[in-house]
């Protein structure tokens, strides 16, 4: 799942991921996010710095998440995952959120 505000932003990260055969659920809203979390084929999130709720959410379901901000400081409720800088590239989104997910046994 990607949370970001910016539509180019998401839009990126989302080819990027379909690109290696994720099926991706977007939105600019991090409330329309906390529905998308209960898909449950939801393995990651990728989301914007002002996603507190949604962070705390995808901790108690245990889904990997990464904040992809402009900023290192992100809510204390967002503080367990990793933050990846922008303006990263969507490789290095990618890649992050592949090592979160650890090793697959199947090819995507």
């Amino acid at each position: 799942m990607i949370v970001q505000k910016q539509w180019g932003i998401a839009r990126d990260l989302a080819l990027a991921f379909e690109t290696k055969g994720a099926r991706v659920l977007s939105t600019r809203d991090a409330a329309v996010g906390l529905e998308l979390a209960n898909d449950p084929d939801l393995a990651a999130a990728i989301l914007d710095s002002d996603s507190a709720q949604l962070c705390r959410l995808l901790d108690e379901k245990r889904i990997p998440h990464v904040v992809y901000s402009g900023s290192e400081q992100v809510d204390d409720a967002c503080a367990g995952a990793a933050v990846i800088l922008k303006p990263a590239n969507a490789e290095t989104v990618v890649a992050s959120v592949e090592r979160l997910l650890g090793p697959s046994d199947h090819a995507p």
